[in-house]
């Protein structure tokens, strides 16, 4: 199939058939519908700076990786001016979407892609469904190429190996509920998600949870399911230099524990309480020109304290301390 650079006046369907060779689209222009479902292309098929003028449906289809290429299959610099699906859709190796626009809903609904997922610089006019994706390293841009979500962002039940956000300006919710990051990390620097919901309930990550600079305006999430990636993190790790200019932990941290506190999740306020406390002596006791005996004061509050009491936060050892000290004391 070789329509590159052509222009159809009207749609184009391909239904439950087999592409033994190449299939070209690159910079075609469909005034009318493309529907591809069910078809198999068993050899290199590119979209890249297409025109799409009305619905495009891509379902159930299969993108092979023919032996000795390389790079998947590209939808670089399209545009999609009605709704666009590829749900269900399998993707051999990489897909990309770099600099794409999505001017009607965009569904993703259980996609395969192991390899790498590209939505650098992508903008979503309106929904963007991924729901029950299974994806590899999922991008979504940086300080450079930076991607937009007009409306919903929905990852619920996706699992992916690594998902990057950092940058992302997200105006409506987002949901990462029940979100699997596995063995990667999830980053979110300097993100904005300022939806009137942002749902990271069932969040897992195995790797690190990066959030520095990132701001979420109504977060929901369980102190349980982040401080572990949140710990892993540049700039939380026990081991992260405490030093002026590195990012800091206690950034990270105030926001969630300032949440936790409004959302009334007391016993977690608590938690991210006892943490943030703990990074904010580290990065005092990170500083050079810390007079020596502020220095030791610092060091024993963090451990007669902190270590103790978790900085007042866990009950029981209070309890136990009282009253080992009264038997002390009373003995």
């Amino acid at each position: 199939i070789d329509l590159r650079g052509a222009h159809l006046r009207g749609g184009l369907a391909i239904e439950n058939s087999v592409v033994l060779s190449l299939a070209g689209f690159d910079s075609a222009q469909f005034d009318g519908p493309l529907v591809l479902h069910g078809t198999v292309f068993e050899q290199k098929a590119t979209f890249r700076r297409g025109r799409f003028g009305a619905s495009v449906e891509i379902v159930d289809c299969s993108f092979d990786e023919p032996e000795g290429a390389s790079g998947g299959v590209s939808f670089a610099d399209t545009r999609f001016a009605g709704p666009a699906s590829f749900n269900w859709s399998r993707f051999a190796s990489d897909v990309s979407f770099e600099s794409s626009r999505f001017e009607g809903d965009a569904s993703f609904l259980g996609l395969e892609a192991p390899g790498r997922a590209n939505w650098r610089n992508v903008a979503f006019a309106r929904d963007a469904e991924f729901r029950a994706c299974r994806l590899g390293e999922v991008d979504f841009g940086d300080e450079k190429q930076m991607s937009v979500f007009a409306g919903l962002a929905d990852f619920r039940g996706c699992t992916m190996r690594s998902l990057g956000l950092d940058y992302v300006d997200a105006r409506g919710d987002v949901m990462l509920v029940n979100v699997r990051v596995d063995p990667g990390d999830l980053t979110m620097r300097n993100a904005v998600l300022r939806g009137l919901r942002s749902d990271f309930s069932g969040l897992q990550v195995a790797g690190r949870l990066e959030m520095e600079g990132a701001h979420v305006t109504a977060p929901h999430f369980r102190w349980s399911e982040v401080v572990g990636p949140l710990r892993r993190s540049d700039a939380c790790r026990d081991e992260a230099p405490a030093t002026e200019g590195a990012a800091r932990c206690s950034d990270v941290v105030r926001p969630l524990q300032r949440r936790l506190e409004f959302l009334r999740q007391d016993d977690e306020a608590r938690e991210a309480s006892a943490m943030l406390a703990d990074h904010v002596l580290r990065e005092r006791l990170g500083r050079k020109d810390l007079p020596f005996t502020e220095r030791v004061t610092l060091w024993f509050e963090r451990c007669a304290w902190g270590w103790t009491t978790g900085y007042g936060t866990q009950l029981g050892r209070i309890g136990l301390l009282s009253l080992g000290t009264w038997l002390l004391l009373s003995s």
